[in-house]
């Protein structure tokens, strides 16, 4: 009789080696202090690779831009389009520095997040801002401190989903408005242009300035109409082709 109530109260309690996979599972699905900590140095180290790497093609488009800017045939559509990636880079070096300051605040207080079961309201902006740019910076780490939170609070109903899409606007201000997807101002780009221009040493006055009109989308108007023949004087300013009459008939009737 003992025996066998023995054996059914072996057969009730798991063996240990299932005890500890349970264990390890929650760890990796829930949150970990430890883990969490891990995921933030990480996040700041990534950072400043991203950044090198910005900086890096931010150069590369520097000296794409002037030579651009420097042909006898100035291709302008094409350089303020590649300086819109050169603004785009300042900015996103601009928002990781904030992001970065955010993140070694949350390292620094890593002991008050373990300790609450909602978000400290002196924190509350960090860890929103955090969870804001997982989605639109090239941290792969904020997406595992994001799901670290996501466990921590699973208790605040949409925490993370209203902070992705910052409902409550909690958010750092300038993160938002370095993180913006719009297209930069006019006047922003043909700063940029105009200041390049004086860093490498030569003299450019922007086309719209001179003609009067403003920069749009592109237009085409830089295009080389004929540039596998090389044959430019078929056609005029406009990139329509300048035929005789006869010819002309014939072209558009045949």
């Amino acid at each position: 009789m003992t025996n066998s109530l023995l054996r059914v109260a072996c057969s009730r309690t798991p063996p240990a080696c299932v005890q500890r996979s349970r264990i390890a599972t929650m760890a990796f699905f829930g949150y970990n202090e430890r883990n969490f900590k891990a995921q933030l140095k990480m996040a700041k180290q990534r950072i400043k690779l991203v950044n090198n790497k910005i900086e890096n093609e931010v150069k590369r488009l520097k000296r794409e831009i002037e030579r651009l800017l420097n042909k006898p045939d100035k291709e302008e559509e094409k350089a303020m389009i590649l300086c819109e990636h050169l603004i785009r880079g300042d900015h996103t070096i601009a928002a990781h520095s904030i992001l970065e300051l955010m993140i070694e605040s949350l390292i620094a207080r890593v002991k008050v997040i373990s300790s609450t079961k909602s978000p400290p309201h002196d924190l509350l902006q960090a860890i929103t801002s955090v969870i804001y740019c997982s989605t639109r910076v090239d941290i792969p780490e904020l997406k595992k401190i994001t799901k670290s939170l996501a466990a921590k609070y699973s208790r605040v109903k949409n925490f993370v989903k209203r902070a992705r899409d910052n409902l409550d606007s909690t958010v750092n201000e300038k993160i938002l408005n370095k993180l913006n997807i719009g297209r930069p101002k006019e006047s922003l780009v043909r700063e940029y242009l105009k200041r390049l221009a004086k860093e490498y040493g030569f003299q450019w006055t922007p086309r719209w300035e001179i003609d009067g009109i403003h920069y749009a989308q592109p237009t085409g108007g830089d295009v080389n109409p004929a540039a596998a023949t090389g044959f430019t004087h078929v056609y005029g300013a406009d990139g329509a082709p300048i035929l005789d009459d006869d010819f002309a008939c014939l072209l558009y009737t045949s």
